[in-house]
């Protein structure tokens, strides 16, 4: 009994982590809707550590549900070029995150299922 509270008291915590990190990076998309290249390098190699995956999940659903809403992103430095790349839907997000890592897809991530 004591082992179900407490594994159900981490998975609330881990649902409350997850969403801090959406609404923050919900409000900066809303104040600037842009990202920097690194921030989204960062996120991707938080996918690959499991401390890290309420940090990734919570960041990438905002950005999901961003485009979702008919926004764009723009990404700052993107590949590090000193160029700017525009995302403007959710499949181009999907090809971006492929592109740093080949072993991350959204379209097929059960976390993120929703959205396709």
């Amino acid at each position: 009994m004591f082992y179900r509270i407490l594994k159900l008291n981490k998975c609330l915590l881990n649902e409350i982590i997850m969403n801090r990190f959406q609404i923050e990076q919900k409000q900066k998309l809303q104040n600037k809707r842009t990202i920097n290249y690194q921030e989204i390098i960062d996120i991707l190699g938080a996918f690959q550590i499991a401390s890290g995956q309420e940090f990734a999940i919570g960041k990438t659903t905002a950005f999901l549900d961003y485009l979702k809403n008919g926004n764009s992103i723009n990404i700052e430095n993107f590949n590090f070029s000193g160029e700017n790349k525009k995302v403007f839907n959710i499949e181009q997000l999907v090809d971006v995150y492929k592109k740093i890592d080949q072993y991350i897809d959204l379209s097929k991530d059960k976390s993120f299922e929703s959205y396709f």
